[in-house]
């Protein structure tokens, strides 16, 4: 990791000892995740915050089978996804500082299934990826999370010969733009080269 100051390059200070997948600011904290077990001397599994000067552990519990891929703040709290499951459901976590981490959303659909992605636009959080459904909510492959409900996407999106998945989301204009591998959305056929 390395900080840019407008003209030179500098470290940060201690480093995390493997991996690091994604990152994520708010209120000027930089929040990090990945396969580290250590920043420097300090124990922290997975996930962390440095708030310009120092770093902050923010261990995670539950057993993986991989590192946190995604990390997103929200309302407050901090949301990760990765490869972890508990009864046969991929999982996601929250995060608050009173509570630590905490199970928070399962998704269903087939056994690659997973939530790959975590995009915060306006006053939502969107869970995307690879399900069929999240929490009870069917939604295939994409919701929205206010903070205290969970929102659809009418029929989702579908590949006709195989699972389908988004990897990424944006806004423009107003409209979410989707992108991954389906060559249907919301019951419209969309030609071949279109759905990626």
């Amino acid at each position: 990791m390395a900080t840019w100051n407008g003209t030179a390059w500098d470290s940060v200070g201690n480093y995390p000892n493997s991996l690091v997948t994604d990152a994520d600011v708010y209120n000027d904290t930089l929040y990090i995740c990945g396969g580290f077990t250590k920043i420097g001397n300090m124990n922290t599994n997975y996930a962390a915050k440095f708030d310009g000067t120092n770093w902050y552990p923010m261990s995670f519990p539950f057993t993986t089978s991989g590192p946190i891929d995604k990390i997103r703040v929200f309302k407050n709290k901090v949301y990760a996804t990765g490869a972890w499951y508990a009864n046969g459901f991929s999982l996601t976590a929250e995060f608050t500082q009173a509570l630590g981490w905490k199970p928070s959303f399962g998704v269903q659909g087939d056994v690659t299934k997973g939530i790959f992605g975590l995009e915060r636009i306006d006053s939502l959080l969107y869970f995307f990826g690879r399900f069929s459904h999240i929490s009870t909510m069917n939604s295939p492959d994409i919701v929205g999370w206010s903070g205290t409900k969970l929102y659809g996407f009418g029929a989702g999106i579908d590949n006709t010969s195989d699972y389908s998945t988004i990897y990424n989301i944006e806004k423009i204009d107003g409209k979410i733009y989707a992108v991954g591998i389906f060559n249907n959305a919301g019951g419209m056929y969309l030609p071949e080269g279109t759905n990626r």
